[in-house]
């Protein structure tokens, strides 16, 4: 946090910036940065203004502000930072879906034994889950395609029987690439 000499220093600081590229902040930012200073021509200062900071409307401002700093000793920049956290976001929502999906989050079994399997498939399906996010992450599908959105293009296909034989739908671009990711055969 920012003791009032900090504050006071960073806002002089911008308030000077912003004096220094009068022309520049005509439009949108300018008419934002009026909201914390008040800026007038003068004779007398090097520089043709004064500027004043409003203090008062400063303190509000930051009062409702929230700050989120993320400091660490092993990231060595942005992407490696987002990656860890959809990694981690993996794991949670793995557990969400467990919880809410599979309906795992009372159990509502009588033994130990139904106990121990439900939770041995909610596993697997995080284990599988896990993978599919590994696989996107590592052949760039997330540019495109959340996790979700990637199942929603699988969902579409179709596969229909006629006489016994098997006809699968053709693939769309999509799928195509899809399947390519995970390593399998897209001419079913």
């Amino acid at each position: 946090m920012f003791d009032a000499t900090t504050l006071y220093r960073i806002l002089v600081g911008l308030s000077l910036f912003l004096v220094r590229f009068y022309a520049a902040f005509i439009g949108f930012l300018y008419l934002r940065s009026l909201r914390y200073f008040i800026v007038r021509k003068s004779t007398k200062e090097p520089l043709g203004y004064t500027i004043t900071v409003r203090h008062e409307v400063a303190k509000n401002e930051l009062s409702h502000a929230g700050w989120l700093v993320l400091v660490s000793n092993h990231l060595s920049n942005a992407r490696e930072a987002i990656e860890i956290y959809r990694d981690k976001d993996v794991v949670e929502k793995g557990f969400q879906y467990m919880k809410n999906c599979l309906d795992l989050a009372r159990l509502r079994v009588h033994s130990d034994s139904a106990m121990q399997n439900k939770v041995f498939i909610g596993f697997i399906a995080l284990i599988l889950t896990a993978h599919i996010h590994n696989t996107m992450h590592v052949h760039s599908l997330y540019e495109n395609w959340t996790m979700k959105k990637m199942m929603k293009i699988l969902e579409r296909m179709k596969v229909h029987y006629v006489k016994n034989d098997r006809i699968v739908s053709p693939l769309s671009k999509d799928q195509k690439r899809i399947f390519r990711a995970f390593g399998l055969k897209h001419d079913l």
